[in-house]
């Protein structure tokens, strides 16, 4: 079996800021369109997808409608697309909103297979799936079988920040046992990692949403993966240079930071907890971890905007 690997993709109709295009839906589709093709050229028998396919849990319907267009006729026998929720598809990042999300309604529509409520076959290889705040399942023990994971968790190899307290993919492989190769999303930045004879992928983030020096130096790919002999190759998608993506000219030089200061601040991060840089985002993590009703967080969100200027 040959598997195409995609990292978060984060579609969306609004223009990220910055970015010079106009019709910003295009241009996601346009990336989707290239995926199907590697997917023709390369001979590939499957899709996965590392979550956050969305970059909101509320995207457009004509968005969803053209990316089931774009998919149907890959569709006839079934969905090539296997693909796990990430937080940016979950309203209020709460785990009960899979059933509501934008990828159900192309499950429903027959374009995709969500693998974070059963495992799917593929020839020799059984996929399992992850979604954002899921536990991982507990893979097949036969031997003959190729478990693969494709899991939504912040696995990297480098920290984003100093401080930063990120779970290495040997760490991670070695706390979730059992499988042959893994697929990871959430961390934007693409990494290969081998444990033995065990694979670990993370493909990167595949549309430039900021103008972030690490994003501009972002070239968006995804993997060809063949389960029989183990081998992997990069393909590139075909993507604007920098400069011609994003309005560059309102860009500030960095300036430097006092290294003390920045590991002070680390270190009260480490003191309350895993937390990120966005605080929408470790609110509502904070929520997910407590079981808050998802009426409280709706009203939380809601009240945000008042007391916030931009989060």
């Amino acid at each position: 079996m040959k598997f195409l690997l995609v990292g978060d993709t984060h579609f969306r109709t609004t223009t990220p800021e910055r970015r010079r295009e106009t019709n910003f839906m295009e241009v996601c589709l346009g990336k989707l369109k290239q995926i199907l093709q590697i997917f023709n050229d390369e001979h590939c028998d499957f899709i996965l997808q590392a979550g956050d396919f969305f970059d909101s849990p509320n995207v457009s319907d004509e968005l969803v409608a053209k990316v089931i267009e774009t998919l149907m006729p890959y569709s006839d026998d079934g969905p090539i697309l296997l693909a796990i929720h990430g937080q940016h598809d979950l309203a209020y990042h709460s785990d009960v909103s899979r059933q509501k999300s934008k990828l159900r309604v192309m499950e429903a529509a027959g374009v995709a297979g969500l693998l974070d409520d059963k495992p799917t076959g593929c020839g020799g290889a059984t996929v399992y799936g992850a979604s954002f705040g899921q536990a991982v399942p507990r893979p097949s023990d036969d031997a003959a079988i190729f478990n693969i994971l494709v899991a939504h968790a912040m696995v990297g190899d480098k920290p984003l920040w100093p401080g930063h307290d990120l779970t290495g993919p040997e760490d991670y492989a070695k706390r979730n046992p059992g499988y042959d190769m893994y697929l990871l999303g959430d961390y934007h930045y693409p990494w290969k990692a081998s444990v033995g004879d065990i694979h670990l992928f993370n493909c990167g983030v595949v549309v430039r949403r900021t103008a972030a020096k690490r994003e501009l130096e972002h070239k968006p790919k995804v993997i060809v993966f063949d389960a029989n002999t183990g081998d992997s190759k990069d393909v590139f998608l075909k993507v604007k240079l920098a400069e011609e993506a994003f309005d560059l000219t309102k860009i500030e030089k960095d300036t430097p930071r006092d290294p003390a200061a920045l590991e002070a601040l680390a270190a009260k991060l480490r003191k309350s907890g895993k937390v990120g840089v966005n605080f929408t985002e470790n609110l509502l993590r904070f929520c997910e971890a407590e079981k808050v009703p998802d009426v409280v967080r709706k009203r939380i969100l809601q009240a945000l905007p008042q007391v916030l200027p931009q989060v």
